[in-house]
């Protein structure tokens, strides 16, 4: 296929969509810092070279039409995607190395998410990337200001989030636990005679939730340490117990009601000199939860 320049120009592209947004030359020319001829300018060559009309007035506003739309929405990511690589470029030239701040419930799987870090510093050597686990909280818990991608359960805090997962939390006990042994309609009897150890955030205590003799820590790495103790048993995602399983040292309790789900998603951050770094890490944990779903 021969190589070929573009006709057109993004910076015209982001003038026209300052005037759409705006509602006006008048206010876009304010809005982009320039004069209002050179708005009017930069629409009429875009126009011009596309030989299609883009923007229509309406009284005083300024409209697209129906193709300016479809081309419009089309040009948005690339006029978004060059800003953010000058932003980019501008922290590089400034000496400052790239950063991405990761929030993950402890949930997620580590080999995922380590193995999505590992091909981001291969294709962005010089990025620091800094990761916070958390336990039992939504993503607006904390400040939009601290993280760039965050990977946790859905709430309603209008984030800009997308479905990544359903894990699956299933009831774990040591191999030589008695509970291992019991089955049949005696199991859910005996379940409510032992200790069952609940991960619950550190810092507001759920006394209603706990029951008699149930055990509280605040990370799965704790949850598994007391079910490997073999004092009691848990709810745990299956992968971050894997190896105890497949040597038998832990077994899954066959109850009735052996599964619960809880829906991850991943959300972008609102920094703007980390968004093409948290697209790009968004897009390689997308991959890989793809590529290993079967094992999660």
């Amino acid at each position: 296929m021969k190589n070929t320049i573009p006709r057109t120009d993004i910076e015209h592209w982001a003038v026209l969509r300052a005037a759409v947004r705006s509602g006006s030359f008048a206010k876009a020319a304010l809005e982009i810092n320039r004069s209002q001829s050179s708005v009017s300018y930069a629409i009429a060559e875009l126009q011009k070279k596309l030989n299609v009309d883009l923007i229509r007035t309406v009284g005083r506003r300024a409209v697209l039409t129906k193709t300016g739309e479809r081309l419009l929405m089309a040009a948005i990511p690339l006029i978004d995607g060059l800003n953010h690589l000058e932003a980019r470029a501008s922290l590089m030239a400034s000496g400052q190395r790239p950063s991405l701040r990761v929030l993950c419930d402890c949930l997620f799987p580590r080999d995922v998410l380590f193995s999505a870090i590992t091909e981001l510093q291969n294709q962005h050597p010089q990025t620091e990337v800094s990761v916070q686990e958390f336990v039992r909280k939504p993503i607006s818990y904390f400040k939009p200001e601290s993280w760039d991608v965050a990977i946790g359960y859905w709430d309603d805090s209008g984030l800009n989030a997308t479905p990544l997962f359903d894990i699956a939390l299933r009831p774990i006990v040591r191999a030589d636990h008695p509970i291992a042994k019991v089955t049949g309609s005696e199991l859910e009897e005996q379940l409510a005679t032992i200790p069952r150890v609940v991960m619950d955030v550190e810092d507001k205590v759920n006394h209603d939730f706990l029951l008699p003799g149930q055990w509280r820590v605040n990370s799965l790495d704790a949850a598994i340490a007391a079910i490997r103790s073999g004092k009691c048993y848990g709810y745990v995602p299956c992968h971050s117990v894997k190896d105890d399983l497949q040597a038998a040292r832990l077994v899954e309790i066959p109850v009735s009601s052996d599964l619960r789900r809880i829906p991850l998603v991943l959300a972008l951050g609102r920094q703007f000199d980390a968004m093409s770094l948290a697209y790009a890490f968004a897009d390689l944990v997308r991959a890989e939860v793809a590529s290993g779903l079967g094992e999660l």
